[in-house]
């Protein structure tokens, strides 16, 4: 199996091509969006035992304490659970990797 840290880089090399193809953000945004998805699967690597609800709620939580964090950056999807077939794939594939069990070291 290979390393986690090489498969989120996988996942996140992924998300940003997707994002690319798909024209979903401008092209100066889409770095952001990135980190920001890789933020959230270390969290939620750090803190399994949740729902994705739950904790999506603790990182906004979490992020919104930073020092100058803007409330437009915690804004989220109404619908969270509505990842196509292939994001949930590659959570699932997180999860098998120890997701939850060794922090990555961000």
């Amino acid at each position: 199996m290979a390393d986690c840290g090489d498969h989120l880089h996988e996942v996140l090399d992924g998300y940003a091509k997707f994002l690319q193809q798909k024209n979903l953000a401008l092209d100066k945004h889409q770095p952001y969006l990135v980190r920001w998805v890789r933020e959230f699967l270390l969290f939620a690597r750090a803190h399994a035992g949740y729902s994705f609800e739950q904790t999506l709620e603790r990182f906004l939580a979490e992020v919104g304490g930073r020092l100058g964090t803007k409330p437009w950056q915690l804004q989220h999807p109404r619908n969270p659970g509505t990842a196509g077939p292939q994001e949930r794939r590659d959570d699932d594939d997180l999860h098998a990797c120890g997701a939850g069990t060794e922090d990555e070291g961000a």
